[in-house]
Protein backbone atom coordinates (compact mmCIF):
# COMPACT_ATOMS: atom_id res chain seq x y z
CA UNK A 1 0.00 0.00 0.00
CA UNK A 2 1.83 3.37 -1.33
CA UNK A 3 1.37 6.13 1.12
CA UNK A 4 0.08 9.92 0.07
CA UNK A 5 2.29 12.67 -0.10
CA UNK A 6 -0.40 15.24 0.71
CA UNK A 7 -1.91 15.64 4.14
CA UNK A 8 -5.62 14.54 4.71
CA UNK A 9 -7.81 17.78 4.72
CA UNK A 10 -10.04 18.04 7.35
CA UNK A 11 -13.34 18.33 5.09
CA UNK A 12 -12.16 14.99 3.25
CA UNK A 13 -11.90 13.37 6.65
CA UNK A 14 -15.42 14.36 7.87
CA UNK A 15 -16.95 13.32 5.23
CA UNK A 16 -15.52 10.06 5.23
CA UNK A 17 -16.66 10.03 8.81
CA UNK A 18 -19.97 10.98 7.80
CA UNK A 19 -20.07 7.92 5.38
CA UNK A 20 -18.78 5.86 8.04
CA UNK A 21 -21.71 6.39 10.09
CA UNK A 22 -24.27 6.33 8.19
CA UNK A 23 -23.28 2.20 7.48
CA UNK A 24 -20.24 1.47 10.06
CA UNK A 25 -20.14 -2.36 8.81
CA UNK A 26 -17.14 -3.67 6.64
CA UNK A 27 -18.50 -4.72 3.77
CA UNK A 28 -19.73 -0.99 3.77
CA UNK A 29 -16.48 0.30 4.20
CA UNK A 30 -14.68 -1.52 1.80
CA UNK A 31 -17.13 0.11 -0.89
CA UNK A 32 -15.72 3.23 0.07
CA UNK A 33 -12.43 2.31 -1.64
CA UNK A 34 -14.15 3.14 -4.88
CA UNK A 35 -14.73 6.88 -3.47
CA UNK A 36 -11.12 7.96 -2.07
CA UNK A 37 -8.87 5.73 -4.51
CA UNK A 38 -5.78 7.90 -3.03
CA UNK A 39 -6.19 7.42 0.71
CA UNK A 40 -5.13 4.40 2.40
CA UNK A 41 -7.28 2.85 4.24
CA UNK A 42 -7.51 -0.27 6.50
CA UNK A 43 -10.62 -1.93 8.52
CA UNK A 44 -9.98 -4.00 11.41
CA UNK A 45 -11.68 -4.69 14.67
CA UNK A 46 -11.08 -2.65 17.66
CA UNK A 47 -9.66 -5.45 18.87
CA UNK A 48 -6.71 -5.16 16.46
CA UNK A 49 -5.84 -2.07 17.72
CA UNK A 50 -5.05 -3.26 21.62
CA UNK A 51 -4.80 -0.08 23.36
CA UNK A 52 -4.19 2.35 21.29
CA UNK A 53 -5.59 5.61 21.53
CA UNK A 54 -7.88 6.54 18.90
CA UNK A 55 -7.88 10.00 16.80
CA UNK A 56 -11.38 10.22 17.14
CA UNK A 57 -14.45 7.53 18.90
CA UNK A 58 -17.64 7.43 16.83
CA UNK A 59 -20.57 5.57 17.26
CA UNK A 60 -19.87 2.05 15.94
CA UNK A 61 -15.89 2.42 15.17
CA UNK A 62 -12.54 4.28 16.35
CA UNK A 63 -11.05 6.11 13.15
CA UNK A 64 -6.85 6.05 13.78
CA UNK A 65 -4.78 8.05 11.71
CA UNK A 66 -1.68 6.34 9.63
CA UNK A 67 1.12 8.91 9.81
CA UNK A 68 3.43 9.74 6.34
CA UNK A 69 7.13 7.79 6.42
CA UNK A 70 9.62 6.45 4.67
CA UNK A 71 10.18 3.59 7.22
CA UNK A 72 8.21 1.78 9.21
CA UNK A 73 4.16 1.96 9.38
CA UNK A 74 2.75 4.45 12.46
CA UNK A 75 0.17 5.91 14.01
CA UNK A 76 -0.52 10.01 14.76
CA UNK A 77 -2.77 12.36 16.30
CA UNK A 78 -1.67 15.16 13.83
CA UNK A 79 -4.02 15.56 10.87
CA UNK A 80 -1.12 17.23 9.31
CA UNK A 81 1.04 14.44 9.47
CA UNK A 82 -1.53 12.24 8.48
CA UNK A 83 -1.76 9.56 4.97
CA UNK A 84 -4.26 7.44 6.01
CA UNK A 85 -6.56 6.12 7.98
CA UNK A 86 -7.55 2.75 9.91
CA UNK A 87 -10.90 2.08 10.90
CA UNK A 88 -11.47 -0.07 13.88
CA UNK A 89 -14.71 -1.25 13.86
CA UNK A 90 -16.78 -2.30 17.52
CA UNK A 91 -17.30 -5.72 18.16
CA UNK A 92 -20.97 -5.96 19.10
CA UNK A 93 -22.00 -7.46 22.84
Amino acid sequence: MSMRNTPIESQLLEKLVLEISAKPEEAAIQQLRQHYPGLPMIVCSEDDMFEREPFQTHEGFDLHLMARSMGCARLTHQLESAAGVIIALHEEE
